[in-house]
């Protein structure tokens, strides 16, 4: 017999999070290579100058970074130094020794290996260091990336060899959020050229993107940005920011730094009010003004086309039940209601069970739902 729906308790939310990514092809000519490693060193470092913004660096990436410039300074590694490094990834064999790493890195190998010695205790965990060093690592991995199109012009059938490289940079911006990011936001595209400050500014009236709208916002909100993140499709070199947006500091070390003391969960939602936050709040109006500052730092988007529609990347949304049933089964009986509501809203699908939602559960005890978006011109 179905739990009479006005007997059931109310399913409650606590954690939401959303994450999206809009990649772009980081092409061969390089001067296109240049051009995109501006850009992307540009914001980040223009992120780096927000208030109480964090740096976390991949420890994998900084590991090979020092094993190239000891390479190339013909130094070797204390017993203790190299099992750091093999313990963050960093092996020998994965090595690729760019010229100017001594130069550019000899100073700080030093330090690099003392924050790895405290990553190989953790090797998942993301190196989070200080300001002053956040502004140079950017700064050297702006130059660093810019350098790395030069190869391009030397093997323009295929840029994917090269992952190697990049992804010694990869790394994580963290920051609560705050409403005055519009303003800096503002003040940033007051600098560019008229008619791109034009356009961008009118996608934020289009998009209904004011102070008093970030403000209505429940908080505390968080964002995490990887704004140096690649990979390789088909011979093709892809840059792919993840953008991560929470209502929670993240317990991932890969998202962000270890939480301060007092740091409080969030309040219980119910459906409505977690799904509302999820589309509105985070995809709307959060995901929409850094897909509007990313543009503002002249950083693309491919959507390339298929079958005669443009593939859009995809969204993915997350919510923790505070109470979730034993079995994914139950959402379709005593949690139903709140599973509509997320699924409606959030999917724009009005039953869940339908051909056009597929369902899969992974670890046990997170369930996935997925829907593709089809319209006459593209599919998400």
């Amino acid at each position: 017999m179905e739990p009479n729906d006005h007997a059931a308790p109310q399913m409650l939310f606590d954690r939401a999070a959303l994450l999206s990514s809009r990649p772009v092809y980081w092409t061969v000519q390089p001067d296109d290579a240049r051009k995109h490693a501006g850009c992307v060193a540009g914001l980040l470092q223009w992120c780096l100058q927000l208030p109480d913004v964090q740096l976390g660096i991949d420890p994998k990436g900084m590991g090979l970074i020092v094993r190239s410039v000891y390479y190339k300074q013909e130094k070797t590694f204390s017993s203790d130094e190299d099992r750091w490094l093999d313990r963050v990834g960093a092996r020998e064999a994965e090595v690729v020794a760019w010229p100017t790493d001594p130069e550019r890195f000899g100073e700080q190998a030093t330090l690099f290996l003392s924050h790895l010695e405290r990553a190989a205790d953790a090797p998942g965990d993301y190196v989070w260091i200080s300001h002053a060093e956040a502004t140079d690592w950017a700064s050297k991995s702006g130059a660093c990336l810019e350098e790395y199109g030069s190869l391009f012009a030397a093997n323009t059938r295929t840029e994917a060899p090269f992952l190697g490289l990049f992804v010694r940079h990869r790394c994580t911006l963290f920051s609560r959020f705050d409403a005055t990011l519009l303003d800096a936001i503002q003040c940033w595209l007051d600098e560019l050229e008229p008619s791109r400050q034009q356009r961008l500014k009118g996608m934020l009236a289009w998009h209904g993107i004011t102070e008093t709208s970030l403000q209505q916002l429940p908080q505390p909100l968080y964002w995490s940005w990887r704004i140096v993140e690649f990979g390789a499709s088909r011979g093709n070199l892809i840059c792919t920011p993840l953008l991560a947006l929470w209502n929670y500091w993240p317990a991932s070390r890969r998202w962000a730094p270890p939480p301060p003391e007092g740091t409080s969960a969030p309040p219980a939602s119910s459906a409505e009010q977690t799904a509302h936050l999820l589309e509105e709040g985070l995809w709307k109006q959060l995901e929409t003004l850094f897909a509007i500052l990313r543009m503002s730092f002249g950083i693309g988007v491919a959507e390339p086309e298929f079958a005669g529609h443009e593939a859009r990347p995809p969204v993915f949304y997350f919510a923790a039940s505070l109470s979730p049933p034993s079995r994914p089964e139950a959402y379709l009986s005593q949690d139903r209601k709140a599973l509509h509501t997320l699924v409606r809203t959030c999917l724009g699908s009005e039953d869940p069970t339908s051909a056009e939602v597929a369902w899969a559960v992974a670890e046990r005890d997170l369930v996935g739902l997925r829907r593709e978006m089809v319209t006459p011109g593209s599919f998400q």
